[in-house]
């Protein structure tokens, strides 16, 4: 019996350990939730404990009635397991899976690993080399095993002429070749990357300055072993499981992976800034509770007769009616006042032009593959690198815009009577706040209106050709059946268009940032300043992370009511077609 075939009978045996927790599953799975309770009521009691505990107020209030009620979960679920029952032991399961997403989590930010990403991206940078040696080393060795493959192909070696075998002799020398120059570029990426430091660190950092993020990778395993206990044979009889019960396990468990990453890097931010909106803290300092101090801060607003009746701390913003309107927070109302006019002109000009455009395409015209091709490239194309050549382009002095239009004036002067226009145009479209924000806009479309097009392309291909012809028949020309059959056909797609266009001009940042570059971000004046930029000046730029957790929140519920408002009138205009 050779090493394989070993190998594949010891893979085919289950390991002691392995047989030992089917055998004990009953008995363990509920002892590992008693343990999880216990592990939530010691969580409420160090709350309590806590000297600043006070200063959370209701919010620690909550936190500990939550932890609590966790707690009390948990003891539920054991005792549902120990009397079998079948939806225990599915609760089991997802808490598992959350707790695998918690404990990680927490050990990933006790650890403070996430400096070692910048490690990591500095040391694949150094090691590139290597690791272009050691993939043109694969590929040799790739290339070879084919040309074999091609030359041996179905017959044996026995049976091949003498060139076809010296071919072969040549064949594996140049094999050898190939891998001695993945085995060079091997050695030579690990002496660059040296992984080893890097998993040195990752392993120190788990136990200095904090030993609690090694307690946590304990509890990691301990959570999967968990798993494991739910899923073994063993308990699978004892709760009477049927076939569709372990058909709904099993899809819980592949889904786990996902849902595990979801709850670890999106689901936990996201908490976690919701609960920072409630604290103010600059990133170092001690978080202090606050309440709604952030919101109301961030919205709010005070109508007077005149700008010497507002309270202490409102500005004046604007006037209304006669009214003064006063805010706490002036720049966050300039920011959302920009990206109003910000979707009010850059939405239109993303959506309708790639209408027309989907639409001339789609009569098939010579060459409308290729001009397909051409308008989706602003899609694919890096945002950062296509603003930066559009800063260049839109530079006042040697920038291209101002430069076609002094020579479209240099044309007009020789037709137009009357004075000349001016020969030197230098419109500041970056640095004046008349012209700032629409420079934004125009970029912002282009980038956008190509992958808007492919989508209403796709929508007209969907379109039944019958209604056409129909329409043809009773005498409607282009434009109306343009505006009768195609524009109705496509309410779907337009509002998938215009819905994903909104969202994401709500969420406008990289190419502000981009153009503003090496300005502060929202020059000039704050004309380019949007809700997103705001929240990164707060964050990274005032250390006010409280205040920026609940401007991203204030953002997050204007999206979510848009989109709300958005797909309740497309259903009802479902409903009454």
């Amino acid at each position: 019996m050779n090493y394989l075939e070993r190998l594949q009978n010891r893979k085919s045996q289950k390991s002691k350990f392995a047989v030992a927790l089917n055998q004990n599953s009953v008995a363990l799975a509920p002892v590992w939730h008693v343990i999880v309770a216990g592990l939530g009521f010691i969580g409420v009691g160090y709350l309590f404990l806590t000297p600043n505990f006070a200063n959370l107020g209701l919010a620690g209030l909550v936190l500990a009635a939550l932890a609590a009620l966790a707690a009390v979960a948990q003891l539920l679920i054991a005792v549902g397991l120990k009397k079998a029952t079948p939806a225990a032991r599915r609760a089991a399961l997802l808490t598992n899976i959350f707790l695998i997403a918690f404990f990680s989590f927490m050990a990933f930010q006790i650890a403070k690993w996430i400096i070692l990403f910048n490690l990591i991206g500095d040391a694949f940078y150094v090691a590139f080399s290597g690791l272009l040696v050691l993939l043109i080393g694969i590929a040799w060795w790739v290339v070879a095993l084919r040309i074999r493959k091609r030359i041996v192909g179905e017959q044996l070696e026995s049976d091949l002429s003498p060139l076809a075998i010296r071919n072969l002799k040549f064949l594996l020398v140049f094999k050898r070749i190939g891998q001695v120059i993945a085995l060079i570029g091997a050695l030579l990426w690990v002496i660059q990357f040296n992984p080893f430091t890097i998993l040195a660190l990752a392993l120190s950092a788990l136990f200095v300055p904090n030993p609690l993020a090694a307690a946590f990778v304990v509890l990691i395993g301990f959570s999967v072993l968990g798993m494991r206990l739910l899923l073994s044979e063993n308990m699978s009889k004892h709760v009477k499981a049927n076939q569709t019960e372990e058909e709904k396990l099993a899809g819980w468990l592949f889904v786990a992976p996902s849902l595990i990453g979801f709850m670890a890097f999106l689901a936990g931010p996201l908490l976690y800034s919701l609960v920072m909106s409630f604290f103010n803290w600059n990133g170092s300092s001690q978080m202090e509770f606050i309440g709604l101090d952030n919101y109301i801060n961030t919205l709010g607003l005070q109508l007077s007769g005149s700008e010497t009746d507002l309270n202490p701390g409102f500005k004046k913003i604007a006037e209304v009616f006669g009214l003064t309107v006063g805010a706490l927070d002036p720049l966050f109302w300039k920011s959302m006042f920009n990206i109003l006019i910000f979707l009010l002109t850059a939405v239109p000009l993303a959506v309708f032009p790639a209408l027309i455009l989907a639409t001339l395409i789609e009569i098939r015209l010579p060459g409308s593959k290729i001009f397909r091709a051409i308008f989706f490239i602003p899609s694919v194309a890096g945002v950062i690198g296509v603003t930066l050549i559009w800063k260049q382009m839109l530079n006042s002095s040697v920038g291209f815009f101002n430069y076609a239009i002094q020579e479209i004036f240099l044309i007009l002067n020789f037709v137009l009577p009357g004075d000349p226009l001016p020969t030197r145009v230098e419109i500041g479209w970056l640095s004046t706040e008349q012209w700032a924000l629409a420079a934004v806009v125009v970029v912002f479309a282009w980038s956008q209106f190509g992958f808007n097009t492919v989508l209403f392309i796709a929508g007209l291909q969907s379109v039944s050709k019958e209604l056409y012809e129909a329409a043809e028949l009773d005498g409607a020309n282009a434009l109306q059946r343009f505006w009768n059959v195609t524009l109705p056909s496509l309410r779907p797609t337009t509002f998938f268009v215009t819905a994903t266009t909104v969202i994401l001009a709500l969420q406008l940042f990289d190419v502000v940032f981009a153009l503003n570059q090496p300005n502060v971000i929202g020059f000039p004046n704050n004309a380019t300043l949007t809700p997103v930029v705001y929240l990164y000046q707060l964050g990274f730029q005032q250390g006010q992370f409280g205040k920026a957790s609940a401007v991203a929140w204030v953002l997050f519920a204007v999206i979510f009511a848009f989109t709300l408002i958005q797909f309740n009138r497309q259903k009802k205009e479902a409903e009454a077609n």
